[in-house]
């Protein structure tokens, strides 16, 4: 069977090591049938690049830069739970620090969007909302939170 930790196992899918918590909070908690992963920013291999949308980051940076939070998300969520198995992505929220008149927020979102579907495949499919934001922590561009539905 082909399932999402099955293509981990097999190198397919590469999670990266799971971010720490950077305040007081937890990386995810489970109930009442969800998974909620806390955001997650774009931090590859300790790189963070900084700035805003449109001004000092490109948008198809941006849009890698979904993909990476995404990825801290699943690794997030892998580590909490053990397995990505069982999950279905029920809703991503996507928070980009645009520059004056940036208006492509939604563009940025399918970074994410795009990655969670190649993953979950039909289970991936999910509900969003994509949204310019004053600023991040750290001064991150792009912050992604995940709510997954849990198999019972």
């Amino acid at each position: 069977m082909n399932t999402v930790d099955n293509r981990i196992a097999s190198g397919e899918i590469k999670l990266p090591r799971p971010p720490a918590p950077a305040a007081n909070y937890v990386g995810a908690v489970e109930q009442g049938g969800f998974l909620d992963v806390s955001g997650q920013i774009h931090t590859d291999n300790g790189e963070l690049k900084k700035g805003k949308v449109g001004a000092d980051v490109t948008l198809e940076e941006a849009i890698g830069m979904a993909r990476i939070a995404s990825e801290n998300a699943l690794a997030v969520a892998h580590s909490v739970r053990g397995s990505l198995d069982g999950l279905r992505v029920h809703r991503l929220r996507v928070y980009v620090v645009g520059a004056e008149g940036f208006h492509e927020q939604h563009l940025v979102g399918n970074g994410a969007s795009d990655y969670l579907i190649e993953v979950f495949r039909e289970l991936g499919t999910h509900s969003r909302t994509s949204v310019g934001v004053a600023a991040l922590p750290f001064g991150a561009a792009v912050e992604v939170e995940l709510t997954f539905q849990v198999a019972s």
